[in-house]
């Protein structure tokens, strides 16, 4: 009988190799974007894009972009990176944008990447702006 401690440790390990295999086999450099590049509400970030130019076996990373609290974009000055966890990918996006009257409003969001079965990218975040804090998931593809 395999006892608790070896249970979850042999899961935690399964869980690992699915992050890393995840992480090496469902993402490629390139631009990842939205799927609706609608605006995005107030609590909330929309219209990501993404764009990969590094790519190693247990991390990812580019330019970011996107709108958050339905009027910060995040221009030129983002980037995003993930990176295997544990037994999940951990992802981080971080800009400088611009709003009336604050030009250097700082956007920090955190949280994790999955790769689904149809071979899109799901981020779930959180974070904030110099608006106020933003949560959400947002589904990006490749284009």
């Amino acid at each position: 009988m395999t006892s608790p401690s070896t249970s979850t440790a042999a899961a935690a390990v399964t869980s690992a190799v699915s992050a890393a295999t995840k992480l090496a086999t469902g993402v490629t450099t390139g631009t990842w974007a939205s799927a609706q590049a609608t605006p995005s509400q107030a609590g909330t970030c929309g219209a990501f894009s993404w764009t990969i130019t590094s790519l190693t076996a247990t991390s990812v990373s580019g330019s970011f972009n996107a709108t958050c609290n339905g009027s910060v974009p995040m221009t030129g000055a983002g980037s995003a990176t993930a990176t295997i966890s544990g037994s999940s990918i951990a992802w981080t996006g971080t800009a400088t944008a611009s709003v009336p009257g604050n030009n250097a409003c700082a956007v920090a969001l955190s949280g994790t990447l999955d790769v689904t079965a149809t071979g899109n990218l799901s981020v779930s975040y959180a974070g904030t702006t110099c608006l106020g804090a933003v949560s959400g998931t947002e589904t990006l593809s490749k284009r």
